[in-house]
């Protein structure tokens, strides 16, 4: 039995539950009285970003996803 490796949009689609899971994680972690404020107010900062991206989920090119995460010394 040979080991597969798994498709890219199969690894995207992995890569966008962990993060729709991780920005559950921070909404619940920012809401939280008994979480210290400064890691409640890094966590509002994260759910942020990660609404600000949710709009352009499944856009884009591969470059342009490339030069978003901050790669864009390369291109």
């Amino acid at each position: 039995m040979g080991i597969t490796m798994p498709s890219n949009d199969s690894k995207n689609e992995m890569l966008v539950m962990l993060l729709t899971d991780l920005a559950a994680i921070c909404k619940k972690l920012s809401e939280n009285s008994a979480v210290p404020e400064q890691l409640q107010l890094q966590a509002g900062r994260l759910v942020e970003q990660f609404n600000e991206l949710l709009p352009y989920r499944g856009k884009g090119t591969a470059d342009q996803h490339f030069q978003g995460e901050g790669h864009k010394e390369y291109l």
